[in-house]
């Protein structure tokens, strides 16, 4: 008795489940029409606003900081901080980039703009989107003499320290060059009464060692010019060119319509659901009255 209650009991999910397939296929059925008309809707909103909404064009710009001696005059991460602020924008990088000249300009274009750290490198990858490819990078030119304008100010009293400091060692060679000119005249006299140590020797040690003065000071030259040089020392740049093809980022034609499509679909099924829904409840009103 036992194995035919089980029998009994098994088959009812099958056929609870042959009942929600065939919901489903008689909704279709039934509402194809609905649903059809509404995705053609959503496929011509899709196409209309594929082909008719404004281009968008995006450049792309690489940007390492100004450097003195070969160390950043700030970090990479401070800078992009400083990216984020509306007030680090000049008025004319407003201009440049097509914006309108509000008291929010600004902040829109610091919004904008998406600066990002290199991973692998201390560079900063910064994006604009424009209405053509020339403004996206008129932008960001712009916006990189900002940052080359503001990073100078920080390089300056770097560049003078080490300015003077070369200026103190060419002093001093000049120096030790004229006490050299001395020695090759021959114009000192010794006079050394201890006679372990003849005049020839000491002249011979102390040429010597203004010949290994003036050649540290030479090379110190050289280093501390090397430094104040390109790339040790250097503005703000673009790594590599601006990139900012002739080719639209927006909007994606084949996303636009599909979505249209896909969105015209689901809404007709919706509007399908919520009438078949209303049916019900208005037979059981209608039910509920008579009863």
């Amino acid at each position: 008795m036992q194995q035919d209650t089980n029998l009994i009991r098994h088959p009812a999910p099958q056929d609870e489940e042959g009942i929600g397939l065939i919901d489903v296929f008689n909704f279709i059925q039934n509402g194809w029409k609905i649903i059809g008309v509404a995705g053609v809707f959503g496929l011509l909103i899709g196409c209309t606003y594929a082909f008719l909404a404004p281009l968008k064009f995006q450049g792309e710009i690489l940007i390492q900081g100004a450097s003195v001696a070969g160390l950043p005059v700030e970090p990479p991460a401070v800078l992009i901080e400083k990216l984020k602020q509306p007030t680090y924008y000049s008025d004319g990088s407003v201009t440049q980039c097509a914006l309108n000249e509000t008291p929010t300009a600004k902040s829109s274009l610091a919004k904008h703009l998406k600066p990002a750290l290199n991973k692998s490198a201390p560079v900063i990858t910064m994006t604009y989107t424009a209405d053509s490819a020339q403004t996206a990078k008129e932008c960001l030119e712009s916006v990189l003499g900002d940052i080359a304008n503001d990073q100078q100010k920080l390089a300056a009293p770097l560049i003078k320290i080490r300015e003077d400091q070369l200026a103190s060692t060419k002093t001093k060679l000049e120096l030790a060059e004229k006490v050299m000119e001395q020695f090759d005249g021959k114009k000192l006299n010794f006079d050394i009464p201890d006679q372990k140590f003849s005049s020839s020797t000491l002249l011979y040690s102390i040429i010597l060692s203004k010949q290994n003065e003036i050649t540290d000071l030479r090379k110190s030259i050289e280093t501390q010019m090397i430094e104040l040089s390109p790339p040790q020392t250097q503005a703000a740049s673009a790594i590599t060119p601006i990139y900012a093809p002739d080719i639209r980022v927006f909007p994606k034609r084949s996303i636009a319509i599909a979505g249209g499509l896909f969105g015209g679909v689901v809404l007709g099924m919706l509007c399908l659901l919520i009438g078949q829904s209303w049916l019900k409840i208005k037979a059981q009103l209608s039910r509920t009255k008579t009863n």
